[in-house]
């Protein structure tokens, strides 16, 4: 009999809890001063306003897909469509903590587009066709495009970071005066303190290994092919989504957390998509 592949279609109450306590303080929100307080805090005011949390985290348990009312912004997405009208000139800058990222003139029909939220979102995509198809080719790209929205956000923060840096010695290059590139490892490791005077005690949480298995089968199988190197069970398949939840996507959650900026549905989804299971397909 086939075999294919499912994803959970539930959550538990403490996941829906949290999941919708994530959005509630890194979503892209209007309501600010909720994201400090504490969880009672939250919940009093909520009720105050005729929110119903335990409604909203009950639904949540039996569809994790369903939106969450206020705090889920579905407008993701880095890509942007901009039309001028005949004759006339648009300015688009892009703006981050006051520094200008990119400007550019439109005199007609132009796409802008974000790299980091834009390759998330594509890495979401890619594993969702990995599930429903089974394919492996689409999760390799879901991988792929997974480090590169990563890679794309440590290049905008260095960026923005070196633009109001004062200090020459205190600015960072991603080419070694001895040759070669610093890694997305030592960016994580030693630069993330730098940017944001955060730490992340990688080397000790599960998580890493996820990260690391992901980021050795990316370069192995679409960075520099090695014959014979991928998955080949519909198994490891399962395995290897699974391992983007962590591996990708609370990698990127915390690394906006550390930079204190809320982020797009995308992100905070991924770090919790329900488990991946091989079952039996249904005949008929």
């Amino acid at each position: 009999m086939a075999k294919v592949l499912e994803a959970d279609n539930w959550l538990s109450a403490r996941e829906a809890r949290e999941l919708t306590f994530y959005f509630i303080r890194w979503g892209e929100h209007r309501d600010d001063y909720l994201r400090a307080l504490p969880d009672g805090a939250v919940e009093a005011d909520l009720q105050h306003r005729g929110y119903d949390l335990t409604r909203q985290i009950s639904e949540l348990q039996s569809n994790p897909h369903r939106a969450i009312k206020w705090f889920e912004n579905l407008l993701v997405g880095g890509t942007w469509e901009i039309e001028a009208s005949p004759g006339a000139t648009v300015t688009h800058s892009f703006l981050v903590d006051g520094v200008e990222i990119s400007k550019n003139e439109v005199i007609e029909h132009a796409v802008m587009r974000q790299a980091h939220t834009s390759d998330f979102l594509a890495a979401c995509l890619a594993r969702d066709e990995a599930i429903k198809n089974r394919s492996f080719d689409s999760f390799y790209t879901a991988i792929s495009k997974g480090f590169s929205s990563i890679e794309a956000y440590f290049t905008l923060r260095v960026h923005v970071h070196n633009a109001k840096c004062a200090d020459p010695s205190k600015v960072l290059t991603e080419k070694r005066k001895s040759g070669g590139f610093v890694s997305l490892d030592e960016k994580i490791k030693d630069w993330l303190p730098v940017l944001t005077g955060v730490t992340l005690d990688v080397g000790k949480s599960p998580a890493w290994e996820d990260y690391k298995f992901l980021r050795n089968l990316r370069n192995d199988v679409a960075i520099h092919p090695k014959p014979g190197a991928g998955l080949t069970t519909i198994n490891e398949l399962a395995d290897g989504l699974n391992r983007f939840r962590y591996g990708i996507g609370a990698l990127m959650f915390l690394l906006h957390q550390a930079f204190g900026e809320p982020m797009q549905s995308s992100i905070i989804r991924a770090m919790r998509y329900p488990t991946v299971r091989v079952v039996q397909a249904n005949e008929g």
